[in-house]
């Protein structure tokens, strides 16, 4: 699911699974499932998504003001590359430098037994960072280039350290941790402009753009994934993440020469009548 230009836009409950790249033979590079990858995406929303992870690269330009909520990323393919997966740029979350103001917020991020460190952010504009702290960390943020490392190329890009200081973290559940963390450091209260301030409670409400569970997700626990979940039968989820319709979906369809034989019908309930948009959506500038 890639952004080139996009504002307004809301992902929501998907699944996602080997992300095929090879080019270059670069077949243990692990491309996100979810992705920004131009300049101009804005307000946007990721919302109770499965899959690998979610990237903001520099390549063409930065996005700002993206949100993601009650995602489950665990931060490595399971397919290709390496014995187990994905090796390079295996994270759940990997913000580059000068993509800002991002809310990550009650999602469940990584893979326990390959993620070693939590975050991994560059000290300096000039830092240049280590691949492989990069790779096994659960969210990545700040370098100018890919892996946490310093951007290579002519002219360089420095690294940005207003990334992880503009970001707002809030209620996720990391495999390194292996807790849910309500912090109010990670919270950028103390900004001049667009500063979050440190939330009263724990409490997350079941989605930023549904009023009800919608019928097609049929017997899915909602909400299916956040720090208020339990019971989730997801692995590495901690308990905090059901599997969503999509991927139950995904693993129930016969396929045919490796082609899913995908039918709507036969897996979601979906009520007679037509779709409604979202409703009370606001834009707010200051």
């Amino acid at each position: 699911m890639l952004n080139e230009g996009s504002e307004g836009t809301v992902h929501a409950y998907n699944f996602a699974i080997d992300d095929y790249y090879t080019k270059g033979g670069a077949t243990e590079w692990q491309q996100a499932s979810s992705y920004q990858h131009a300049i101009g995406n804005l307000f946007i929303l990721w919302e109770g998504n499965v899959g690998i992870g979610l990237t903001a690269d520099d390549i063409h330009g930065t996005s700002n003001f993206v949100t993601a909520f009650r995602n489950y990323w665990n931060g490595r393919d399971p397919a290709g590359g390496s014995s187990g997966g994905k090796d390079q740029s295996t994270n759940a979350v990997l913000v580059m430098a000068f993509n800002r103001f991002y809310n990550i917020v009650g999602n469940v991020l990584g893979t326990s037994g390959y993620h070693t460190g939590y975050e991994w952010t560059p000290t300096s504009a000039t830092d240049e960072g280590n691949s492989t702290n990069g790779d096994l960390s659960v969210i990545n943020m700040g370098f100018s280039g890919n892996e946490g490392t310093l951007w290579p190329a002519s002219p360089a890009i420095p690294n940005d350290l207003l990334v992880k200081s503009t970001m707002f973290r809030w209620g996720n559940y990391d495999a390194v941790n292996a807790n849910v963390r309500w912090n109010s450091t990670e919270v950028p209260s103390g900004l001049a402009k667009y500063p979050q301030t440190v939330p009263p409670d724990h409490n997350l409400p079941p989605s930023f753009y549904l009023s009800a569970k919608p019928a097609w997700f049929g017997t899915t626990p909602w909400p299916a994934i956040g720090p208020d979940v339990s019971g989730g039968n997801i692995a590495n989820g901690g308990g905090h993440a059901f599997k969503i319709p999509a991927q139950r979906c995904y693993e129930s369809t016969p396929m045919t020469a490796g082609i899913l034989n995908f039918n709507a019908n036969n897996c979601y309930t979906i009520s007679s009548g037509t779709l409604s948009a979202p409703t009370s959506l606001r834009i707010i500038r200051d």
